[in-house]
């Protein structure tokens, strides 16, 4: 690992926080940094100026973007990669952070990014390919993922449906299935609480990145925050 400056700010911020409780201190024990250091050690920093203090450790920047760290709005004219969806009587432009989370505990468990235009249920498959999910495993989700197609693949895989199933057109929905509709969305309580927070505390609101590579990559350092506060959380009930 590169060997970092430390300066007398550095030193006089260290010894004040020195005494404090943290739950960042406490996480900062409990990971093992020596399996994720193997992964960052890949990544390279390099300085863009000859002026200046040399660029911090790819573990640093990683720890800052921990720290720091639905739909996602964009300004249109800056992001072409971004599209347009309108939920409602609202357009949206930018991206959709598709997301699996454990009913059980909230954490996220996988994530992907398309622009906002896709339509939820053609990302089914790909995330739950990108889990191990055991069989019988209950697979909770909205009428965005309502489908033929997403139900034979949840059979197939030996998974158990959980999916709310839409209103047809012109037809009152049967009783069983508002019931099964309510039942579902009351269980995914959880889950649902775990977006909100995503949103409202890490930023999933409103991209700060062009692009569809970094704005995922900006989504997941996100999750990965919310998962270690959230873990901590659980530890300590």
């Amino acid at each position: 690992m590169e060997k970092q400056i430390i300066t007398l700010a550095d030193q006089g911020i260290a010894a004040r926080l020195a005494t404090r409780k943290h739950f960042l201190k406490d996480i900062d024990q409990m990971i093992d940094w020596k399996r994720i250091n193997k992964i960052l050690s890949k990544v390279e920093i390099r300085r863009t100026a000859v002026a200046g203090r040399d660029a911090f450790s790819a573990e640093v920047m990683f720890r800052i973007m921990l720290i720091q760290s639905t739909e996602l709005k964009v300004e249109e004219s800056k992001d072409p990669a971004a599209r347009w969806i309108k939920k409602g009587k609202k357009s949206i432009y930018g991206f959709k952070g598709h997301t699996v989370a454990d009913k059980e505990d909230g954490l996220v468990q996988a994530i992907e990014v398309t622009p906002a235009s896709v339509y939820d249920g053609h990302v089914l498959k790909s995330l739950l390919e990108s889990l191990d999910l055991p069989e019988a495993t209950e697979v909770l989700a909205d009428t965005g993922y309502c489908s033929q197609a997403n139900e034979e693949l949840l059979k197939e895989k030996n998974l158990v449906s959980r999916i709310m199933q839409k209103k047809k057109r012109h037809r009152e929905m049967a009783p069983e299935i508002k019931a099964s509709n309510q039942t579902i969305s009351k269980q995914r309580y959880r889950a649902e609480r775990s977006f909100g927070a995503l949103k409202r505390h890490l930023g999933w609101g409103r991209s700060i990145y062009r692009g569809l590579k970094k704005t995922a990559d900006y989504l997941l350092m996100g999750a990965i925050s919310f998962n270690l506060k959230r873990s901590y959380k659980i530890l300590l009930a």
